[in-house]
């Protein structure tokens, strides 16, 4: 592991063995969590190399999927979109609350997401698509209606901080939902992985997809370190404004 910066208020680790494993975040909002994103790209962009709705499996390395479990540790729970999710078993940790967010209804209710922690499993959808969910089993997975046509993103993150308590949320893609909460000013941070590939492709998804922000506006970033381990480089980002 090597470091090429780092702010000394935040003063990561600089071995692999302990990078991650300790990390601060400022309190939550009183209307929302404090929310983190976490990805690993090409470096041109690319979230998958695979099948266009596929896995990140083959972008980062295996210390990269190190970095990506202790990532999911430091939060209270975790949120996906619903092609992420139909892309693969989703496993995280037994007590780390999960959301899935759903605009069609089409969610693999046999998926790991689902069956390893039902009571803490969350599907997320406007209320055109809750007729879907009309028979979810008593112990979960859980209905969180959220907007009438699509998902209101601020409505949601206002319930998971006052009535599931969350105060630290981590996002994992895909690159539509990232664009959501940047877009509505929901998220903090950005964890992203550089992998030395070049990948190519127009069709194919990146860290941030969607409709995007108007012409001449964005969200502007700050560095807070760029950490590497042979080619592969890891960057955190504080998400200051549009």
């Amino acid at each position: 592991m090597f470091r090429l910066y780092e702010t000394d208020k935040l003063a990561l680790s600089r071995t692999p063995r302990d990078l991650y494993e300790s990390l601060e975040f400022p309190a939550p909002y009183a209307n929302r969590p404090y929310c983190y994103i976490n990805m690993a790209s090409t470096l041109d962009g690319k979230i998958v190399v695979g099948q266009p709705n596929g896995t990140a499996a083959g972008v980062g390395s295996s210390m990269d999927q190190l970095l990506f479990r202790r990532l999911q540790s430091h939060c209270d729970a975790a949120i996906i979109g619903a092609t992420t999710l139909r892309a693969s078993n989703v496993i995280y940790p037994p007590e780390t609350i999960r959301m899935v967010i759903t605009a069609s209804g089409s969610v693999p209710l046999g998926n790991r997401f689902f069956t390893d922690a039902p009571e803490r499993a969350y599907i997320v959808c406007p209320a055109s698509a809750s007729h879907h969910f009309a028979a979810l089993p008593t112990k979960g997975p859980h209905l969180i209606v959220a907007g009438d046509e699509v998902v209101d993103f601020p409505y949601l993150m206002n319930i998971v901080r006052n009535e599931l308590g969350v105060k630290l949320l981590l996002c994992e893609g895909g690159g539509t939902i990232n664009e959501q909460l940047i877009r509505h000013d929901l998220v903090d941070e950005l964890f992203l992985t550089l992998a030395p590939k070049l990948k190519g492709g127009a069709n194919l998804h990146t860290i941030m997809d969607g409709s995007g922000f108007p012409p001449g506006e964005f969200a502007s970033c700050k560095l807070l370190a760029v950490l590497g381990h042979e080619s592969e480089l890891y960057l955190r980002y504080k998400i200051v404004t549009r």
